[in-house]
């Protein structure tokens, strides 16, 4: 008998497998809009899905939560190209109406490079304990596609998911 309470013991630290229930919350110390860190939120869920965990809405409901930190910060500037979409809009006043229409160009600008990390911790809902920890950092273009909080959260949070169960020892490059 005493075996198996050591063999329980031992396990108690090990990484869920996946196959579980688990609900994902960006921390607040991310400074993000509630619609960004849902956006990133999602992404994250996306790449926990593929793990087999399954993603239940809200807060301290599954076994497991997910706590996703963001640290982004500007890295100099790069060339980049310009939108390849046309956008409009409008608005309406007392005085007047105002049209603008942005058409689509192919010429290049400068943009900020921003640095991203990503921090997923998989902590046991019912005893707070940290099972596992996961960094990933990106460069991407500010305003991109490719640096939307959704985009994020899928590709760093893949790169961090295809490590999983076993530890990262530093940060993961994301291209």
């Amino acid at each position: 008998m005493a075996w198996m309470a050591l063999a329980l013991l031992a396990q108690a630290d090990v990484a869920p497998s996946g196959a579980g229930t688990i609900t994902v919350a960006v921390s607040p110390d991310s400074g993000l809009p509630v619609p960004a860190a849902a956006a990133l939120a999602e992404g994250v869920g996306d790449a926990l899905t593929e793990r087999q965990f399954l993603i239940l809405p809200g807060r301290d409901v599954g076994r497991y939560t997910a706590i996703v930190t963001l640290e982004r910060h500007e890295q100099g500037s790069v060339t980049a190209p310009g939108s390849a979409v046309a956008a409009t809009s409008g608005g309406l006043g007392n005085w007047g109406a105002s049209a603008r229409v942005t058409l689509p160009t192919r010429k290049q600008g400068v943009h900020a490079l921003i640095m991203t990390t990503m921090t997923v911790s998989i902590v046991s809902r019912s005893d707070g304990r940290r099972l596992w920890t996961g960094s990933a950092l990106t460069a991407q273009v500010d305003g991109s596609a490719a640096d939307a909080p959704a985009a994020l959260g899928r590709s760093l949070g893949r790169a961090l998911m295809s490590r999983y169960p076993e530890p990262v020892d530093g940060t993961v490059s994301v291209p």
